[in-house]
């Protein structure tokens, strides 16, 4: 989340209630309050979620049952990942799984496409994750390795576009999924 956010957070606060305001020259003081604990709410979420790379290492000591439950985690998530349309994927593991283009306005220079069909795509793969993670709570997956050389090659086909031009035609193309 990040300053546009917050200004949009404290519109859709702000307009239904405007009305409520009983004295006209309060408003701006009113609105101020509003941005301000918007602000201060993200500022202390922010402290929770750190980049990947900024996380310490784990001890070398661990256990196979700790290894094993790990990579199955970690197997899990990348699993409901891989399933979502690459419209949806594609911003969703550019703003939580990578740590140079995490910012809604480095995502919109990647895609060409307006900060709203950003947010939205966002929002959308983050619901259809939350299902498939759901569903799929239980059964055993598929053959990891295959996997982790088929996001690998991905990444860094996206990574190599994006540094060339916006991928806003590709992503488009796929995101009636």
């Amino acid at each position: 989340m990040d300053a546009d956010d917050v200004m949009q957070d404290a519109a859709l606060t702000a307009l239904p209630r405007i009305g409520d305001v009983r004295e006209p020259e309060a408003v701006g003081a009113w609105l101020r309050m509003i941005v301000r604990n918007g602000s201060r709410l993200v500022l202390r979420q922010a402290e929770a979620v750190r980049p990947v790379g900024d996380l310490p290492r784990e001890s070398t000591r661990l256990g196979p049952e700790q290894w094993s439950e790990r990579n199955a985690s970690r197997d899990w998530v990348r699993e409901a990942v891989d399933g979502l349309p690459p419209a949806l994927r594609m911003p969703l593991v550019l703003r939580h799984l990578t740590t140079g283009v995490t910012s809604y306005e480095r995502i919109v220079d990647v895609f060409g496409a307006p900060v709203g069909t950003v947010r939205s795509r966002l929002s959308r793969g983050r619901a259809r994750m939350a299902s498939a993670l759901a569903a799929t709570a239980d059964p055993p997956h598929g053959d990891a390795e295959l996997r982790l050389c088929a996001t690998r090659v991905e990444a860094r086909a996206l990574l190599a576009a994006a540094r060339q031009r916006p991928v806003r035609q590709a992503a488009d193309s796929t995101v009636a999924s």
